[in-house]
């Protein structure tokens, strides 16, 4: 397996498919700072061995909680499709019965391009929110090519 080399990979382009932020009615009429915020994440990648390029697409889920762990009826949704090429792919699949698949190096890598630039994106798109700006926790790139988690992060 060959190393990763930066250059060849590139961003073709960004769409956000969804950007959301509700509150209930409840939550409006005396609204709370969320003391935490429960971030469930998750992503589906499809690949075009032949054109280098690679589509994913991340979810994020946001729920504001109270200093005892209670949902205060605050939530978001976010979900951002990428397409991306890397040039020497094909440096980077291996066949497993039959099938082929990305390495783990050239998938965390690309999961983590993606993760870092989703996370600015949710924090841009909740400014004036009653967020207030959420910063979604760093994780492991690798947490992202497993199956969904959740998480806590304090404010």
């Amino acid at each position: 397996m060959k190393n990763i080399i930066p250059e060849k990979i590139s961003i073709q382009f960004i769409k956000a498919y969804k950007t959301l932020v509700i509150a209930s009615e409840e939550f409006l009429t005396k609204p709370v700072k969320p003391h935490s915020i429960k971030v469930n994440f998750g992503q589906m990648s499809a690949f075009n061995f032949e054109k280098k390029k690679i589509r994913i697409r991340i979810d994020v889920i946001l729920d504001g909680l109270n200093i005892t762990g209670d949902d205060i009826g605050l939530h978001g949704e976010f979900g951002m499709e990428y397409h991306l090429h890397v040039k020497n792919l094909q440096d980077f699949v291996v066949e497993e019965m039959g099938q082929k698949k990305v390495s783990g190096m050239l998938g965390e890598t690309l999961m983590g391009i993606v993760y870092s630039t989703s996370r600015g994106i949710i924090l841009e798109k909740t400014q004036g929110t009653y967020f207030n700006g959420a910063i979604i926790p760093i994780i492991s790139p690798r947490d992202l090519i497993e199956p969904p988690k959740e998480s806590t992060k304090k404010l």
